[in-house]
């Protein structure tokens, strides 16, 4: 494939990709992993990657959340994202 022809198809499947935005949930495409999106970090090779954190515990304490590059990522319909307004009360036993 030619160079220009690559750049195209990657422009246009850049243009289709839904927005992933903080606060958002997110599914990495190749392990199912999924969570909310906590943070973004871009460098200055142009690489993008947002961490997720995931749902729920193991042994009571929460999973570890992972860095993912943003073209492996897929977002929910309908997700909106944004700042989190009010935090759950933590329950203890």
């Amino acid at each position: 494939m030619l160079v220009q022809e690559w750049e195209s198809e990657l422009r246009e499947n850049m243009s289709k990709k839904k927005s992933v935005r903080l606060g958002g949930k997110a599914t990495d495409k190749l392990t199912g992993f999924s969570g909310t999106v906590i943070a973004r970090i871009e460098y200055i090779t142009g690489c993008v990657q947002y961490q997720i954190q995931p749902y729920g515990t193991i042994a009571g304490k929460p999973i570890e959340s992972l860095w993912f590059d943003d073209t492996r990522l897929g977002v929910a319909e309908g997700n909106s994202g944004g700042p989190v307004t009010s935090m759950p009360k933590p329950q203890h036993p």
